[in-house]
């Protein structure tokens, strides 16, 4: 899975943090100061799409799914009563998140860890009953694109273990792939959910991370909350089919 490193920056500052790398690729960070380690930061943070997503889906006893840990950022929007399940293929990354970072003790909400594919166990986890409002695809960021994350197949799976007025949050930030056309191509083909993005811009000065999220649901309501944030999926690619015979990258290439 490549080396993990943890860093501390900045310190004897506000901001300083401890940031966690795979290879050169962040996988989140957390402020160390007493004040701060409970402010969600690099691609999480409050304007992005993942926060704006959790921060107005406003429900008691959320069921929320988040595939990829990293350094467990996401658990800082957990409230009381909300279940968080989190699906992390790599083991030592559920290490480093216990002992260098403390959003998951800190959550105020139920937490659970599953190891290992997060696509098998989800599909596991649907035939054990599972349906969430939320759930968050979080794996695309480093140089290795797990495809089968985004075919059709896994589409609908996601789907049926989305509730009617679930949503499904994809973090599509990538230096060298344009994923925006496959997910657009499976918002297509369902035909009653809408498909919006939200970008944020850096803040250095926080550790937060320019990201770009994709949200697909039919929940008005939900959309009608955060409509000023939003814009359509920005692309300038035809939308395409991946599935579990075939995905194509060249056509996706930035």
């Amino acid at each position: 899975y490549g080396v993990l490193n943890v860093v501390e920056l900045q310190a004897d500052t506000p901001a300083a943090h401890n940031k966690l790398f795979n290879d050169n690729i962040s996988h989140g960070s957390q402020l160390t100061g007493e004040e701060y380690r409970h402010i969600p930061n690099t691609y999480y943070s409050y304007q992005s799409g993942v926060g704006k997503t959790l921060l107005n889906f406003r429900k008691k006893h959320r069921r929320v799914g988040i595939v990829g840990l990293g350094a467990g950022t996401i658990a800082a929007y957990g409230n009381e009563d909300d279940q968080f399940r989190f699906y992390e293929i790599n083991p030592a990354v559920l290490e480093i998140a216990n002992s260098y970072f403390t959003y998951l003790r800190d959550s105020k909400a139920d937490i659970t860890i599953v190891e290992g594919d997060a696509r098998l166990s989800l599909a596991q986890d649907l035939a054990n009953g599972y349906v969430f409002d939320i759930l968050i695809i979080d794996a695309f960021s480093g140089d290795a694109i797990p495809t089968h994350l985004l075919t059709a197949e896994a589409w609908q799976l996601y789907w049926k273990l989305l509730n009617e007025n679930g949503v499904l949050a994809i973090h599509l930030s990538n230096k060298y792939i344009d994923l925006i056309p496959v997910v657009q191509f499976h918002n297509d083909r369902q035909g009653n959910t809408r498909l919006v993005q939200i970008d944020n811009e850096d803040d250095p000065s926080w550790d937060i991370n320019a990201a770009s999220w994709l949200l697909q649901t039919s929940n008005r309501p939900f959309l009608a909350g955060i409509k000023e944030a939003v814009l359509p999926p920005i692309t300038d690619k035809q939308p395409m089919l991946w599935t579990d015979e075939k995905a194509a990258i060249l056509g996706l290439l930035y």
